[in-house]
């Protein structure tokens, strides 16, 4: 009965998340281990949740790791969604109060990217997270982020902790959303560094063992328009200038003057990270117009809108007819 709840569960969060596609794939996880930390302040590890979409467990997943699943289908525990499951059908989640704060809202696209921020820049947020023996944490540690400059990037960030009365077998702090982005850290120091390359929003977190402690909120604005431009083998951009006498655009002899090998898969991106204190997540409209001039010959070349607030991130990719089923 409970093996089936999961596939019932899993089938739903699929359904709200990621409608359009067939397989998820590295980048979905990340979003959903994001996503369900977020809703429930519980850490799911990315080999965990794999695990759990491919049915390879020999026993339940933990309680917590249920609680953290349907949090994202706005329940407030595993108990309270089996209760709301019909013995013969779905029933799909329904709204909860708790989700209809007005947030602010962060737009964010690749290929094009766009984002708004209002509210406090800095936030502390103590977080629950999954019981750890050997971790002693007596009081809330402290843990600060200060740029080094006010906008513009690359921006180092100067990262300040104190955790002289903690004991754990080790500490790090991850600058963002993405588990790879976690850098172990030495407890006897009290400031740590880290550079910022791309605009944007972001959730640095402290972290004793596998349990999230403290979290400080970033936000790197950029100076004005920026394009990047990235690879999967070289995540550290090149930023190149804009021909902004019609439309946002780079020229092609921009490429060349660069050296970008444009034969490989790449990322342009373009960003405009300032506030728009007037925006909420529950309220806005969207308007733009976009055009792919593929003269790299991409088979299937992509767009991808990114809308992000404080608690959440939507997206909506843009392909050619016939490239729908393609991995992203």
């Amino acid at each position: 009965m409970e093996k089936q709840l999961i596939e019932t569960c899993k089938a739903q969060i699929h359904q709200r998340y990621f409608l359009t596609k067939t397989n998820l794939v590295q980048r979905d996880f990340m979003y959903l281990t994001e996503l369900m930390e977020e809703r429930s302040d519980i850490l799911v590890s990315l080999s965990t949740l794999k695990r759990i979409w491919k049915g390879n467990y020999a026993r339940l997943p933990q309680m917590q790791t249920l609680n953290a699943l349907v949090s994202i289908l706005d329940y407030d525990n595993w108990h309270e969604y089996k209760l709301a499951q019909h013995e013969n059908g779905l029933v799909l989640p329904q709204n909860s109060e708790k989700n209809k704060i007005r947030l602010p809202l962060i737009l964010a696209v690749l290929g094009l990217t766009l984002l708004a921020f209002s509210g406090t820049y800095f936030l502390f947020i103590q977080s629950e997270s999954i019981p750890d023996e050997g971790l002693y944490i007596p009081d809330i540690p402290t843990f600060s982020a200060n740029k080094t400059v006010t906008s513009g990037v690359p921006n180092t960030v100067i990262f300040s902790y104190d955790l002289s009365a903690a004991r754990a077998d080790s500490f790090s702090i991850q600058r963002s959303w993405n588990p790879a982005h976690r850098t172990l850290i030495d407890p006897t120091n009290t400031h740590f560094t880290e550079i910022y390359y791309y605009p944007g929003f972001h959730k640095a977190k402290l972290i004793a063992n596998d349990s999230v402690i403290r979290e400080e909120e970033i936000l790197i604005q950029s100076e004005e328009w920026l394009a990047t431009f990235s690879t999967m083998e070289n995540p550290i951009p090149t930023y190149l200038p804009l021909d902004k006498e019609r439309t946002l655009s780079i020229k092609p002899e921009t490429y060349q003057r660069a050296g970008l090998d444009l034969l490989q898969d790449y990322y342009l991106s373009y960003y405009f990270i300032q506030p728009f204190d007037s925006i909420f997540h529950d309220h806005y409209e969207l308007e733009t117009r976009l055009q792919i001039d593929n003269f790299t010959q991409k088979v299937c070349p992509f767009v991808q809108i990114r809308i992000i607030d404080e608690m959440d991130v939507s997206f909506i990719t843009l392909v050619e007819k016939g490239c729908e089923a393609m991995q992203m």
